[in-house]
């Protein structure tokens, strides 16, 4: 799924969940939405433009081989995208918010928001990626990938029509947005 697909499913879960009066902090969750696909963006950003020169000019050029095998077997590169996509570290990340929550500690309702958005984000990408999708028990083991039935990019496996749905459901939770918002402003101005 692209990443403003994760922020508006994210977003439209938040709001149930607020209308359901859960004390959901909504701009922690938001951001724990996005947050496990920053490392790859500001990598492929990096990538473009030094190993490349900034010369790639199709699609194909920048996520050939060269860009595989970064993905696949830099340490760097495996550690910066998986960490925040490793259920492992995010169910970790979720028990520490609750003990800092139970505690008193503001910081931690916060802190299990975040994880639990990034470990949506996780099992959403689990299911959609057919052979780069997160490392299931990273950090403790740095190859196993869930070989999803569907990609959400490669049209050998479904991504042609996934991405037409995807869009779909964008514009619908945009749509929804608009008009909870609209028919909200009608409400406060009468």
């Amino acid at each position: 799924m692209m990443t403003q697909s994760h922020f508006l499913v994210s977003g439209l879960l938040a709001h149930g969940l607020r209308r359901r009066e859960l004390d959901v902090r909504v701009p922690a969750f938001l951001v724990g939405s996005v947050a496990p696909d920053l490392p790859l963006t500001l990598l492929t950003v990096w990538f473009y433009y030094v190993p490349l020169g900034g010369l790639a000019s199709t699609h194909d050029d920048l996520f050939g081989p060269l860009y595989d095998q970064y993905f696949f077997e830099d340490p760097f590169w495996i550690v910066s995208h998986n960490t925040l996509h490793a259920p492992l570290v995010l169910i970790a990340l979720i028990l520490v918010g609750r003990a800092l929550t139970r505690r008193g500690l503001g910081l931690g309702p916060a802190l299990a928001w975040f994880a639990i958005a990034a470990l949506l984000h996780s099992a959403i990408d689990v299911v959609t990626h057919v052979q780069d999708g997160p490392l299931l028990f990273f950090p403790f083991e740095w190859s196993y990938r869930f070989p999803a039935p569907v990609s959400y990019w490669d049209p050998r496996h479904g991504g042609a029509v996934f991405s037409r749905v995807e869009w779909g459901l964008d514009l619908a939770i945009v749509a929804y947005f608009l008009v909870f918002w609209w028919r909200e402003w009608r409400r406060g101005a009468s």
